[in-house]
């Protein structure tokens, strides 16, 4: 038994006492005697120390457990069990009861119910169960006309107040009450607080009646069950006071389904057969619109094993046999079980002693898995049998066991263990020790490791050990329990995949180094700048994780602080796209399975930490590292320095370290260009600099004037090149990159489509509500949405009424969140619509059958954003985004197309490779790279570093010198045209900001040649799982004002005509509010589109006609299933948007042959634009405001009259291959 010490409150930890108990004298207590409890004794640990009473003071420890039995003594004689105990005047121990397995389903049920008056509510409880229940003691029969009133007005006769105990502790407990000799239990009326006596009425719990009370099964349409309780009412009770109310949770109408094992091949009653045994008896009543079956039940037990030779051979057929928990045998005192020889290693028996010994149900079974861990279990099997004509036709399952006290939700203890034991139960599942160590793998630094080297790993993790022979000797890494993360540590690090011995090729090995790692590169040499060798497969390895990059730069570059001992402060966190305490979400700084377009995910691959690596983090990445490099650690010139440490108001001239808080100390160990490029080399990129790469870096390091420029340019060079930011082998192609031209407007009627994106799932059931006019659903829905809504409701007079054109719609007047009156008024304007009840789906799906027909994990935030950005529920274009398809469709029907992520690297935007390519923009205000550059060649030699790569390159080097030479030439572009691009005034908040910078580049499309736009925005923080009504009236202010803002400035630009914005959320939130006044996850939501021609002052979609949770579409708690998809609503934006041919509209949605009929064309959200009416703009282009001077010098001479062609680094280059060429001939000729 386990005691804890609460101090000087009387309050329990894990479960719940009203708090005004705690200190009120009028409360009843278990108070243990201190003369005569022993287990007085046991909590107070009494110090040697004796008062002048001659007693001595208790120690009191913090915890306190009885290996042996304790007597009791007095009251504590009279109880099946104790919440809290005094010991002394003030100090109080909670006991914390072990885990209580309950079967679900049992026969002998008996009715308790809450007291009665206001507290309502019942449903049945075990007899046996001494945690359900308080004692309700009605006095004996009376002759007289009140007898019906008194005999139901109960009394309370507890020990202590809280007190719960079995049935038949009840009936002792009333049988001896103070109040009126030999009450017993009945079916009472109500408990007065009068009558309490101590006991304390005004704690909400369930009290013991005389009533039966049947446990049945409701069965849906999957063969899952739900718990349904049938207590027996009086009459009279029944039709006055709202009597016969039985608990949400288990009443007939409940979806709170989950999975049961049916024996007998599976089969189970189905509703679509009318719930018929398998000769067709009636065995259940059909009920939920056809959707279930309700079934009456029996329950039967026996024991597993008959006898201890009954045993199977191993401890694993022990375990597959037996599905009910127990205690150790140990709990239940000395005596009770005695052991009993058992042939099957790692099993030990327990039978009880009863009449000399007894081999039976109640016998428990010691089991030692497979992984070391002891589990007790009964010799029991519970079958629930459905109930109906003829036996021989019943289905069965087994009686499902849990740990929560489904009478007492408020005991925190039992949620506890029952959230453990689920927890594991998915640890102990055979997929996660292959998916734990596939993501350990991928953080040390490969992202897609082989099969055989997650085998490894997963095999230490079962394990618990992992053996590794170290020059002869047998290093044992783990303690060889299960998941011991040491020995799974141990096996990927000495793996061959991570400490290959020699320099293999394959193209795929390595990954892209986390920005936040590159800098802190320069201080310490870490295991990835150690490693000599990688192995070559073009998919091996990984991008280096920014933060880890800068880590491994700083710590091989030495990087030392200028006073000792202080510790690295930085602000980089914007500028890598990871900082440590800076995780932007709850998934972390990336998606698992996130893959960057190009290489990667044309080979169905993945890539992590490519995830933050868009335009400006590229830019600011590199930047940081080349500040860190000429000015040492400082927030000036672009530095990774914390801000305000120093004052930035002079530009610094490079080796000027006057405002850095440290630098780099790394000197090589030899002199000369080649002795220092190679060290460099196999610092910072584990010796994988190519040859090639190392003559360009070799010949810029003798350029320069002194040893200290020279090192400098060498540092520069390397920390941009792909060897440095990815862990695979880069080879050349020897052909020259594809260079981006500009891009000619091809006068054709520009249209821009902006996708804003609600990140963490806005609640958009408070953002469109039913008002009034409901006479299309012939019930008053705002009522219903009231009801379910409960305090998360708005009033009619925090809502603007709109009028719906639709007749299809149940109501003609809906009602807008008060803090959209923009958008309200743009409704109204025609400029805006609605779309009603849509989400992510699979197919069209009901009721019953969402489950099975949903391919997309429900509810789940990663999943369902990412399926919202993708449109791709069966991965039929993998890797490609909803936005990248539509971009790759309007490229190929000859459209010039620009396409932008403002504030997030989005994959709606990934295309197919080869064709339409996107940018990232965080704000307005871009920074150039590299603005002073150490060398009028050093643009041109980082061009050159990232030039184009071989087909069996490493493909995240060729990932990353992709998005480098693209991010400089994007950049320059976008810097100088949105600096010279004035636009009207936008909040200062995320969202206005982010719908800023998308204006500006609006304002420069002449400039960029594009007809076509296409924007990814995101504001996030909708995530209102509390305080939902607050925190939504500030989100939905900032997105009014932000709209009302780019309204106009799409105005003045004479651009609305041409614009489209679609508003969409990863899923909707529930219609039920949960305890912190906030909802949580669900499903279908409500969402609008606007834009001058949007075919506006209409609610497109059906929104639901009953918002009851017996609702067609209600799934529990106000779960919505989706009537219209989001396959739906693109293909008319896709047609609008001048994507006409049905051959490319399945392209750009693979999943649009599920929604035929309910497809919505560009009629239906757009109304007709006469293209005669545009008159092309020509010219921009060529203007000087459209022309980016590079301000790269002329190569063919340096200050010193050298000779410095573009062509020479391709030169040397060819020279080496052909010198390797020649050797490779000699040798097969001496071969020969």
């Amino acid at each position: 038994a386990r005691y804890v010490l609460l101090g000087g409150t009387s309050l329990p930890e894990t479960q719940w006492d009203p708090p005004e108990w705690d200190g009120d004298p009028a409360v009843k207590r278990m108070v243990l005697d201190p003369a005569s409890s022993g287990l007085y004794r046991a909590l107070c640990r009494p110090l040697s120390v004796e008062d002048s009473d001659g007693e001595s003071e208790c120690s009191l420890p913090m915890e306190v457990i009885l290996d042996a039995d304790v007597p009791c003594h007095g009251a504590e004689c009279d109880v099946d069990s104790v919440r809290t105990v005094r010991v002394g005047d003030h100090a109080h121990y909670e006991y914390v009861r072990p885990p209580c397995v309950r079967l679900a389903f049992y026969d002998d049920g008996v009715k308790a119910k809450h007291r009665g008056g206001d507290d309502k509510g019942a449903m049945c409880a075990s007899p046996r169960d001494s945690e359900a229940a308080f004692e309700a003691c009605c006095p004996p029969s009376r002759s007289d006309a009140d007898e019906a009133v008194e005999r139901r007005k109960a009394y309370r006769s507890c020990a202590y107040a809280g007190e719960r105990m079995t049935l038949g502790s009840a009936g002792r407990r009333c049988s001896g009450a103070a109040a009126v000799n030999n009450m017993t239990t009945c079916d009472f009326r109500r408990v007065s607080a009068s009558t309490c006596g101590g006991c304390g009425c005004e704690t909400s719990g369930l009290h013991w009646t005389s009533a039966r009370c049947a446990v049945r099964a409701k069965v849906d349409r999957r063969g899952w069950v739900a718990i349904v309780h049938a207590p027996e009412w009086p009459k009279e009770e029944e039709e006055e006071d709202g009597g016969g109310e039985v608990k949400s949770w288990v009443r007939d109408d409940t979806d709170n389904y989950f999975r049961v094992h049916w024996e007998g091949g599976g089969a189970f009653p189905k509703a679509s057969e009318g719930c018929a045994g398998i000769e067709g008896f009636t065995m259940c009543e059909v009920v939920d619109g056809g959707s279930a079956c309700l079934c009456d039940v029996s329950v039967h037990e026996d024991a597993v094993f008959v006898d201890v030779s009954a045993l199977p051979a191993t401890s694993q057929e022990v375990l597959e046999s037996l599905h009910i928990g127990s205690v150790s045998p140990d709990a239940f005192g000395a005596g009770v079980y005695s052991e009993v020889m058992s042939n099957t290693e790692g099993v030990v028996v327990y039978s009880r002693k009863i009449g000399g010994g007894s081999w039976d149900k109640s016998s428990i079974i010691q089991v030692t898995d497979e992984y070391g861990e002891t589990i007790f279990l009964r010799n029991a099997r519970s079958i629930v049998r459905v109930v109906g004509q003829g036996d021989a036709q019943s289905f069965y399952f087994r009686n499902p066991p849990h740990f929560m006290n489904l009478a007492d939700h408020s005991v925190v203890r039992d949620a506890h263990y029952e959230t453990t034991a689920v927890l594991d139960c998915y640890l102990r599942d055979s997929s996660t020790a292959p998916f734990v160590s596939k993501m350990l793998i991928q953080l040390f630094g490969i992202s897609n490791p082989s099969p055989r080297f997650v085998r490894t790993a997963a095999m230490a993790f079962r394990t618990g050990t992992f053996r590794f022979d170290a020059d002869g000797v047998n290093v044992v890494f783990g303690d060889g329990r299960y998941s011991d993360l040491g020995a799974v540590f141990a096996a990927i690090l000495v793996d061959r995949e991570s400490r290959s011995v020699t320099l293999d090729a394959d193209p795929s090995h390595g990954s892209m180094r986390e920005p936040l790692f590159a800098v802190f590169a320069a201080i310490l040499v870490d295991r990835e700048s150690r490693s000599v060798t990688l192995d070559a497969d073009p998919s091996h390895g990984s991008m280096r994780e920014p933060l880890l990059k800068l880590m491994g730069f700083m710590r091989s570059m030495e990087y030392t602080p200028d006073r000792r001992g202080e510790l690295v402060k930085l602000d980089a966190g914007k500028s890598l796209g990871q900082m440590t305490h800076e995780i932007p979400t709850v998934f972390s700084f990336f998606l698992r399975d996130y893959a960057p377009p190009g290489p990667v995910a044309d080979a169905s691959l993945v890539s992590p930490e490519s995830q933050p690596l868009a335009m400006p983090t590229v830019i600011a990445t590199s930047n940081g590292i080349l500040s860190l490099i000429k000015y040492g650690l400082t927030s000036c010139e672009h530095g990774f320095g914390l801000k305000g440490l120093v004052e930035c108001s002079r530009r610094l001239s490079e080796g000027d370290f006057s405002t850095s808080v440290g630098r780099l100390k790394f000197a090589p160990e030899m002199k000369g260009a080649d002795a220092v490029v190679d060290e460099l080399a196999m610092l910072l990129t584990a010796g994988r600099l190519s040859e090639e790469n190392r003559m360009i870096v070799r010949d810029m390091y003798n350029q320069e004037e002194d040893e200290d420029s020279a090192l400098r340019i060498a540092q520069q060079l390397i920390s941009t090149s792909a060897e440095f930011h990815s862990t695979g082998l880069v080879r050349k192609s020897r052909n020259m990159r594809r260079s981006i031209s500009p891009v000619q407007n091809s006068c054709r009627r520009p249209k821009i489509l902006v996708y804003l994106f609600f990140a963490g799932a806005i609640d958009s059931h408070n953002m469109l509500v039913p008002y009034s006019d409901c006479q299309n659903a012939g019930r008053d829905l705002y009522q219903e949405y009231k009801s379910i809504r409960e305090n998360v409701a708005l009033d009619k007079e925090d809502l603007l009424p709109i009028t719906s054109n639709k007749t299809f719609q149940p109501c003609d007047t809906f009602g807008l969140h008060r803090r959209l009156s923009f958008l309200r008024d743009l409704y109204v304007d025609g400029s805006a619509l609605f779309l009603a009840n849509t989400g992510v789906l699979s197919k069209p799906v009901t009721k019953a059958v969402h489950a099975a027909e949903t391919r997309t994990r429900l509810y789940s935030h990663d999943d369902m954003q990412r399926e919202t950005r993708r449109i791709d529920p069966f991965q039929e274009a993998p890797g490609t985004g909803l936005l990248g398809r539509l971009s790759d469709a309007l490229q190929n029907n000859g459209f010039s197309v620009g396409a932008f992520s403002v504030g997030a690297t989005s994959e709606a935007l990934a295309g197919r490779n080869g064709l339409s390519s996107s940018t990232t923009i965080y704000n307005e205000d871009l920074e150039s790279f590299d603005p002073k550059p150490s060398s009028k060649y050093s643009r041109i030699a980082v061009e050159y570093l990232n030039e184009a790569t071989a087909l069996q390159s490493g493909m995240f080097g060729e990932t990353w010198s992709s998005l480098i030479r693209q991010s400089i030439v994007s950049n320059e572009v976008m810097k100088k045209t949105l600096k010279e691009t004035d636009v009207g005034s936008f909040p200062r908040n995320d969202i206005g900001r982010q719908l800023e910078v998308v204006s500006r580049l609006i304002a420069t499309r002449h400039c960029r040649g594009n007809d076509r736009d296409i924007f990814y925005v995101e504001m996030s923080g909708f995530d209102h799982h509390s305080d939902m009504l607050d925190k939504l009236d500030k989100k939905l202010e900032d997105i009014d004002a932000a709209l009302q803002a780019f309204v106009a400035e799409m105005k003045s630009q004479k651009e609305w005509d041409n614009v489209a914005l679609v508003a969409a959320s990863e899923f909707g939130r529930t219609l039920s509010p949960n305890s912190g006044q906030g909802t949580d996850h669900a499903w279908a939501g409500n969402y609008f589109v606007i834009g001058g021609k949007v075919n506006g002052s209409q609610i497109l979609g059906a929104y639901p006609s009953d918002l009851t949770e017996k609702g067609d579409l209600m799934l529990g708690r106000g779960r919505l299933i989706p009537t219209t998809s989001w396959d739906a609503v693109w293909s008319g934006v896709a047609q609008w948007f001048d994507v006409e041919d049905e051959g490319q509209l399945s392209e750009v949605l693979p999943n649009r042959g599920n929604f035929v009929r309910n497809m919505f064309t560009a009629e239906d959200l757009f109304v007709s634009v006469n293209e005669d009416d545009y008159t092309c703009e020509t010219g921009d282009v060529e203007s000087s405001s459209c022309v980016v001077d590079e301000d790269i010098p002329d190569p063919s001479t340096n200050d010193e009259g050298q000779t410095m062609k573009p062509g020479f680094f391709l030169l040397m280059i060819a020279l080496v291959a052909l010198a390797a060429l020649v050797v490779w001939l000699c040798r097969q000729k001496d071969t020969s």
